[in-house]
């Protein structure tokens, strides 16, 4: 059997012809990982299944699962989220496997991959960049050479905000409700405008997120950020956030009328 250098696209494609392939069980026990074992992972040595990872998700705490995580010297170097072979992926498959590889370890996983059994989708959760296929174990551990550093704090609460998730409807009515009456009677907005201004809001949450995702920059949608940045501008947090909202509405040209007031709320405990 040839020895292979690692796991592509291209790969799994060809091998998933010969297989009949129904499920995301299928996906992984039929096809993953044969193909894992031949880049020199041992499910007895260096690979773990399900493993659980604790987040708090809207108002619940719950646990979520990693698929596959492959281990060197007991710690977590790759993480690999499984679909079922019907599922088409996107990116938001790779962030959540991304998110796990950040919150399983210290340091986190190197890599994070997505794959459906066909097509895999990868990145580098140190510097951000796009990975094209599984590496075998001897180059995983010639990358893993000064590649990993711990996360702060601040990036670890943005990794566990991509998995906050609202789970019922009644959960996002309460968060709508809670949010207006903030604006209307602390910010004192009147009603007919206080949902346009959440608008406002989301739009600049919206733009943080991607601008992260898209640049691999930090995402500035955060209290922590707001304060740093006051701090340094000699400014309130109110002010730089309403800089975020000019940002966003460049990006997004036309949402807005040209002489929209911008952000009415004019406190920072408001904010």
């Amino acid at each position: 059997m040839t020895e292979l250098k690692s796991l592509s696209s291209d790969l799994l494609f060809q091998k998933q012809k010969d297989l009949k392939l129904y499920s995301e069980e299928d996906v992984k026990n039929k096809l993953l990982l044969p193909l894992l074992n031949q880049l020199g992972y041992s499910s007895e040595h260096n690979m773990r299944f399900e493993n659980p990872i604790r987040v708090q998700v809207g108002r619940k705490k719950i646990v979520v699962r990693s698929d596959i995580e492959i281990l060197v010297d007991n710690k977590v170097a790759i993480v690999i989220d499984v679909k079922a072979p019907d599922v088409t992926l996107s990116e938001s498959d790779l962030l959540q496997a991304s998110s796990y590889a950040k919150l399983v370890d210290t340091p986190p996983a190197l890599y994070s991959f997505a794959t459906n059994g066909h097509d895999l989708l990868g990145i580098n959760n140190i510097d951000g960049t796009n990975v094209n296929s599984i590496p075998d174990l001897a180059s995983l551990i010639a990358d893993l050479q000064g590649q990993i550093r711990p996360f702060t704090d601040i990036e670890l609460k943005e990794v566990k905000s991509t998995l906050i998730t609202i789970m019922a409807t009644d959960d996002l009515y309460q968060v709508i409700r809670q949010c207006k009456k903030i604006i209307e009677n602390k910010a004192l907005i009147r009603s007919d405008q206080s949902f346009k201004e959440m608008t406002k809001i989301m739009l600049v949450k919206m733009n943080e997120e991607r601008r992260a995702r898209n640049k691999g920059l930090s995402n500035r949608f955060s209290t922590q950020w707001l304060s740093i940045s006051a701090s340094k501008n000699s400014c309130s947090e109110l002010d730089s956030f309403k800089e975020l909202f000019k940002e966003a509405v460049s990006t997004y040209k036309g949402i807005y009328r040209r002489n929209d007031p911008g952000i009415l709320i004019n406190d920072n405990q408001s904010l």
